[in-house]
C-alpha cells in the first residue's frame, strides 16, 4: 500500500526577470528551503512547491523581436521609447536612478554577495526590453512541471536536498542570469530561444523554441495569471503568496522572515 502524499507548501512568487530584488529573494528562498531549519521544522509536515507568476515591472518598454500585447503595455507614443528599439542598460538605469545609482548598487551588491551571486551589471550596452515573452516561457515551463507532478522536485534528491528546482525554476534562474549578469536582451526571440533550448525538457531544439515564441501560445494564460496577481494585491515585486493566500508579503525576506511564514503555514498540520 502506497503511503499518502505529503501535503504541499505552495509558494507562489510574483516576479519579473528584470527585477534585481526578485533574484535576491529567489536565491534566499532556495537556500532557506534546503536549510536544516526547514528540513527539521517544516519538511516533516509539508513539501515545498514553488511556482513563478508573472508581473510586468515596466510596461513602457518596447520589445526587440515581437509585438507587445496592447492590453498589457503602454502605447509607445506615450513613452520616450521607439518600437523595437529598447534602451541600453546604461541608458535605462542612469535615467532611472540618476545620481542614486551608486547607493543602490552598493546596497543590492551586498545583498547579492551575501547569497553567493555574482555582481549585477548595470552600465552595459545590453538591452532592457519588454519581458512578456519571458513570462510566457515561464508559464509554459510551469505546465511541464505540472505534467510531471514535480513543480519543485519536492520529494528531494540523492544529495539530500528537499527542494530541487523544476523546469520552471531552472528557467527563471537562467533568465535572471541572462539579464543581470550577462546583459542579454530578454525581448530578443533568438536570445530567448537559446535560453529555452538550454533547459532540459522544455523544447527539443532551438528552432522549436523559436517557433513557439513567435506564436501567441500562452498569452491568454499568462495574462490571466497576471490579472489574478492584481486581484490579490500584487503592486510590486517580489511578491510572495503562501497556500493560496493564507499569507503573503511584498518584502524581500531573509531566512528568519521566510521561516516565520512557513511556521505559520505548518501550524495546522502539526
Amino acid at each position: 500500500m502506497t503511503a499518502p502524499s505529503k501535503p504541499e507548501l505552495l509558494i507562489e512568487l510574483y516576479t519579473d526577470p528584470m527585477c534585481p530584488w526578485c533574484l535576491i529573494h529567489d536565491a534566499r528562498l532556495e537556500q532557506t528551503l534546503n536549510s536544516s531549519d526547514f528540513v527539521e521544522q517544516i519538511y516533516p509536515y509539508l513539501r515545498p512547491v514553488v511556482k513563478f507568476r508573472p508581473y510586468i515591472l515596466d510596461p513602457r518598454l518596447p520589445a526587440t523581436s515581437t509585438e507587445r500585447p496592447a492590453d498589457r503595455y503602454d502605447d509607445l507614443g506615450s513613452t520616450e521609447y521607439t518600437a523595437h528599439q529598447p534602451p541600453t542598460k546604461r541608458q535605462y538605469y542612469s535615467q532611472k536612478f540618476g545620481g542614486g545609482l551608486d547607493a543602490f548598487y552598493s546596497k543590492i551588491g551586498k545583498a547579492a554577495k551575501d547569497v553567493g551571486l555574482p555582481p549585477f551589471q548595470w552600465l552595459t550596452d545590453g538591452k532592457v526590453g519588454a519581458t512578456w515573452d519571458s513570462h510566457r516561457l515561464l508559464w509554459y515551463a510551469g505546465t511541464i512541471d505540472e505534467q510531471r507532478d514535480s513543480s519543485a522536485s519536492s520529494n528531494g534528491d540523492a544529495t539530500g536536498k528537499v527542494y530541487v528546482p523544476g523546469v520552471q525554476a531552472q528557467l527563471a534562474s537562467r533568465l535572471y542570469k541572462a539579464f543581470h549578469q550577462d546583459s542579454l536582451d530578454l525581448s530578443d526571440c533568438d536570445v530567448l530561444a537559446d535560453i529555452a533550448n538550454d533547459i532540459e525538457g522544455l523544447f527539443k531544439d532551438k528552432q522549436e523554441a523559436k517557433r513557439w515564441l513567435q506564436s501567441d501560445e500562452g498569452s491568454a494564460e499568462t495574462g490571466h495569471l497576471a490579472d489574478l496577481g492584481v486581484m490579490n494585491g500584487v503592486q510590486s515585486v517580489p511578491f510572495t503568496i503562501i497556500q493560496d493566500g493564507s499569507d503573503h508579503t511584498s518584502e524581500v525576506l531573509d531566512h528568519k522572515g521566510l521561516m516565520k511564514m512557513f511556521d505559520m503555514a505548518t501550524a495546522l498540520h502539526k
